[in-house]
């Protein structure tokens, strides 16, 4: 929980600082506004529309406009107009209470065009990249009818002898960012207040709000011109409420039940474990930033001796609390479940989500789904699709004591039409790796229960008694193994022997570095349905996974490390080649660069101490006399040999002199 302390005496110069802060003023220039390109004050000035021509109900429009919004603008939201360029407008509207933007800054640059008011006026909004509203795109678009840029019912669009700059700030503020935005997407209010409607619109407010998280970061970071002061006051005075909210949120409270810090209702519904998560990782950030701001003195940066060390505590109790949600969502992940669609599925182009299959065929996937619904094992994870029944997807967790320990192993199946007559087809996510010889780099499997490899009866697709279950676990346990080496067709004939356990074990250490680099293909690229969970699973294990690679690089066998640990003194006295060694800390960095991504910050590179000069010395002439000592040493020794040698001989001789 991060404790706030900040000056009760500068909280209160910003608390008047934002009370006298008018609601609508004048400044005399925008350099950074959007739309200043578009014209120069000589040619918008208000003396030159005056007396040069312009035409002056256009002039007379806008200052109408300034006067209304000088009179009505409500307590949330502030503009600011150019005097050397009157067709321009900054404006910010502060997020409500009980929406996911609730305390958040929202900028709008606006710009009356020549026609106006007979055209609305157009605006772009500051997204920072960030996409935090259906009618909001990053591209800083403002989807909206009353400004054109959506179709809408008559009296819901401009209207020219009618409708105000006021009107369209107002309708931003209460039609876009809103309680429920989902619902802003066209269609999709007519599943509102049904199950599935709310689950979904949940979901996408839990989104909003840690995008809103963002935007406050980005707003403090990069304040729009004149309103600099503004936005540092604004989150100066925020900062708690902020916090407590983000506190609340990470402890299970819905997203918008939050009033200034406190609970607004009680409530049976509770924030997902993802967005307590996201809530947890990203919370550090924006509470740095309020340090920055000096509306919270812990976690000083600057701080050395005790504050660092209270820093450096308070970034391990972020870590933790982010470790426990995740491993919170690892084990409430479902082994098996169906989603709606799988559009980066490798067979979602062979076939159509409106084919019509035999009762039969239906019936037997139906079968299967229970069969993996109550039979899969601790580390197999699939995902059956709802709109295409002959599709799944497989992960599989790389076993203790192999080269694929931890790591995530990708596989999308189809059921034929003529299932289960023949076995399904089967697609590794290789991400271009060979790490079998049964998995090859196009994503074929060589598997005899798939028929693409000989075998026995027993080990071929027999219809009546083959099932899904049987072929993921068959993947696990005999293509996923201790020795993949001896995979390979004939190899097995030389398992035992000093020639093929040495061949194995040079196979496996360069699977385990091609295993490391599937991790990071995993990482970057997450298959459908199973982004968060390859997160959450990386996140969880890197620190095995680095020590396992520290452990491999000082010499610990492949296949000996058990969470961090030799797994038994045995394998413990055998070692890793010179080249397996290198190779591991070769990649490493790659490695520990995608963790520190996913938030694993304590893996990040500290800066190093500075080299003492003296103490360098030191040890060089150290090093020097050590080495002078040591070709001593070994110049001794050589003269007794040569001494010894030089006895040997003469004695020989003697004895030969003697014999003779």
């Amino acid at each position: 929980m991060v404790e706030i302390k900040d000056s009760s005496n500068v909280r209160k110069l910003k608390e008047e600082f934002l009370r006298d802060f008018k609601r609508f003023d004048t400044v005399e220039d925008f350099s950074d506004h959007h739309y200043a390109a578009e014209g120069s004050p000589a040619k918008l000035s208000l003396w030159h529309l005056k007396f040069k021509g312009r035409p002056k109900n256009w002039v007379k429009d806008i200052q109408k406009e300034w006067k209304i919004l000088d009179k009505n603008l409500p307590e949330t939201i502030f503009v600011r107009a150019c005097e050397s360029r009157i067709d321009i407008l900054r404006a910010v509207i502060i997020g409500a209470e009980g929406t996911p933007y609730h305390d958040g800054l929202f900028f709008f640059d606006i710009q009356f065009p020549d026609t106006y008011p007979s055209v609305p006026p157009k605006v772009h909004y500051h997204s920072g990249g960030l996409r935090i509203n259906p009618n909001l795109y990053k591209c800083g678009k403002v989807c909206l009818s009353l400004i054109s840029t959506w179709t809408g019912k008559k009296r819901e669009k401009w209207l020219p002898k009618e409708s105000t700059m006021l009107q369209l700030l107002v309708s931003i503020q209460a039609l876009i960012l809103n309680e429920k935005p989902y619902f802003n997407e066209p269609g999709y209010e007519k599943s509102m207040g049904t199950p599935l409607g709310e689950s979904y619109s949940k979901d996408y407010s839990e989104n909003v709000f840690v995008f809103s998280l963002k935007t406050m970061v980005y707003s403090m970071r990069k304040p729009p011109q004149h309103f600099e002061e503004f936005v540092r006051s604004h989150f100066f005075v925020r900062s708690h409420d902020i916090v407590k909210a983000c506190n609340a949120y990470k402890d299970g409270a819905p997203v918008g039940s939050i009033d200034k810090g406190g609970v607004k209702k009680q409530t049976r519904q509770r924030g997902s474990l993802k967005f307590r998560i996201n809530v947890t990782s990203f919370m550090k950030t924006v509470v740095d930033e309020f340090v920055n701001l000096g509306a919270i003195r812990e976690a000083n940066h600057r701080a050395v001796g005790f504050e660092s060390q209270r820093r450096l505590e308070k970034e391990d109790l972020y870590s933790s609390s982010v470790k426990k949600l995740k491993e919170e969502f690892l084990r409430n992940f479902k082994r098996f479940d169906s989603v709606e669609d799988f559009s980066d599925h490798h067979y979602v182009s062979k076939g159509k989500a409106s084919k019509q299959h035999s009762k039969n065929w239906v019936k037997k996937v139906q079968d299967e789904w229970k069969i993996l619904n109550q039979n899969l094992p601790e580390t197999i994870f699939v995902r059956a699709c709802e709109s295409r029944m002959d599709l799944l997807r497989a992960v599989i967790i790389g076993a203790e004591g192999t080269p694929y320990h931890d790591g995530l192993f990708f596989f999308d199946i189809q059921f034929p039409d003529t299932y289960p007559s023949v076995p399904p087809n089967v697609y590794y996510h290789s991400g271009g790796l060979r790490i079998n010889p049964n998995l090859y780099n196009c994503g074929k499997v060589c598997l005899s229960l798939l028929s693409t490899w000989h075998g026995n009866a027993r080990q071929s697709w027999l219809p009546k008694e083959s099932t899904m279950l049987q072929v993921l676990v068959s993947i696990q346990a005999l293509v996923l193994n201790e020795q993949p080496y001896f995979n390979e067709p004939g190899y097995g004939l030389i398992k035992g022997t000093w020639l093929g356990e040495s061949k194995s074990k040079v196979y496996s250490e360069n699977v385990f570095l091609l295993s490391l680099k599937t991790m990071v293909y995993s990482m970057r690229k997450p298959p459908q349905h199973f982004e968060e969970y390859v997160q959450n699973h990386y996140f969880v294990r890197s620190h095995d996974i680095v020590k396992a690679c520290n452990a491999y690089k000082a010499g610990a066998p492949l296949g000996s490390m058990v969470k961090g640990g030799v797994q038994d003194l045995e394998q413990a006295r055998q070692s890793g080649s010179k080249k397996f060694k290198t190779d591991v800390a070769s990649f490493m960095q790659t490695v520990v660069d995608e963790f520190v991504k996913l938030g694993v910050k304590e893996l990040a590179e500290k800066p190093k101490p500075p080299v003492n000069n003296a103490n360098t010395e030191n040890q060089s002439k150290k090093k020097t006399r050590k080495r002078s000592r040591s070709s001593s040493i070994k110049e001794f020794l050589a003269n007794i040999g040569r001494c010894v040698f030089s006895s040997i001989k003469l004695k020989i001789r003697e004895r030969r002199l003697g014999g003779d």
